[in-house]
């Protein structure tokens, strides 16, 4: 089968590599489309953090946001049909440690993940994936299946901030992670959404799906806007998506005193500083997230109400063929793109 296979940093190589087969409770997938993700570009360009610290290696088949169809059912496997639309989670832990065995596979060290840590992905023409890990996707169409996963890391991201109708929420970031936790916190019901990014095409973006306002934090004092548009209470709970710590730094300010920060994606830079006297006195509450642990169907049904739109999220659909160069444009910092789907 084809495939894209990442050797080194910035190497890479779209080639012929071996049709993988199922193993026990294991199923194979065609796959149909398959999202391109920031941490994919980060694993091509070898600074992910566990590529840092050498738990993860290479060569690697990248891609964790995708969607396909079943064409074979390892042994075990009863409840899946030849033929049924599927995804499946990122993260497979070890199954033994105290965390998998409390539900946080998502966080267990020994952890493997599809198409980033020790486990080929979804850009190549079928993936191997393990029955416990995969979800049915109904009548969605296979480009939204794509966003499936994006969609997961948002509901748990918005989850941990215990989001509720009596908050406002503020968005740092307006890529795929930045519009769909805008769109998510709303469908929890939200009563202000206000969304920050420095490109105006974004935000004007932020604003068609359903943010209340926004901030461009390019061309606007970010404190002093907050501050207008919560008649100078702050924000109950801020979710940070854009992956910049100054920008971070800068907004902690915005939030109220008692509010909630939860921390999704990796970060270019760290902290200058940080009182913690600001968290002690204000009590503010600061939370990381990784994936979308357990938070797959309800992802699914939030795509499938219409409650949370992604097709104007794909600002472009290449073959798979194309791949190197739209990775090789990204790294650089060109392009304007939001979501990119590739059809191997």
């Amino acid at each position: 089968m084809k495939a894209l296979r990442i050797y080194g940093p910035c190497k890479m190589r779209y080639e012929d590599v071996p049709k993988p087969s199922p193993g026990p409770g294991e199923v194979l997938a065609r796959v149909h489309s398959v999202g391109l993700c920031r941490t994919d570009i980060e694993v091509y360009e070898n600074r992910l953090y566990h590529y840092k610290i050498g738990k993860a290696m290479l060569p690697v088949i990248p891609g964790h946001e995708w969607a396909g169809v079943v064409e074979e059912l390892g042994s075990g496997v009863t409840d899946l049909q030849l033929g049924d639309r599927i995804t499946c989670e990122t993260a497979l832990g070890c199954g033994h440690c105290q965390l998998c065995l409390s539900g946080h596979q998502n966080i267990c060290q020994d952890r493997i993940e599809n198409g980033i840590i020790n486990r080929n992905g979804a850009m190549a023409e079928y993936i191997v994936a393990p029955r416990s890990t995969t979800h049915r996707i109904g009548d969605l169409e296979f480009d939204a299946g794509a966003f499936i996963e994006p969609a997961a890391v948002c509901t748990y991201a918005v989850k941990t901030g215990r989001v509720c109708p009596a908050d406002s929420v503020l968005v740092l970031g307006a890529g795929p992670i930045g519009q769909l936790l805008t769109q998510i916190a709303k469908a929890y019901g939200a009563r202000q959404v206000v969304t920050v990014a420095r490109k105006e095409t974004k935000l004007q973006l932020a604003r068609s799906l359903g943010a209340d306002a926004t901030i461009n934090s390019g061309s606007e004092d970010l404190l002093e806007v907050a501050m207008a548009l919560t008649d100078g209470l702050g924000f109950d709970v801020m979710l940070e998506a854009a992956g910049s710590a100054p920008l971070l730094q800068n907004a902690i300010g915005a939030v109220a005193v008692r509010g909630r920060i939860v921390l999704t994606g990796s970060y270019v830079g760290a902290l200058a500083s940080l009182d913690p006297d600001v968290i002690v006195c204000r009590e503010l509450s600061i939370a990381g997230t990784v994936g979308g642990e357990a938070c797959y169907e309800e992802a699914i049904g939030l795509l499938r109400s219409g409650r949370v739109r992604v097709e104007p999220l794909t600002s472009d659909r290449r073959p798979l063929s194309e791949a190197i160069g739209v990775f090789e444009s990204l790294a650089e910092g060109a392009g304007e793109s939001v979501k990119v789907i590739f059809h191997p």
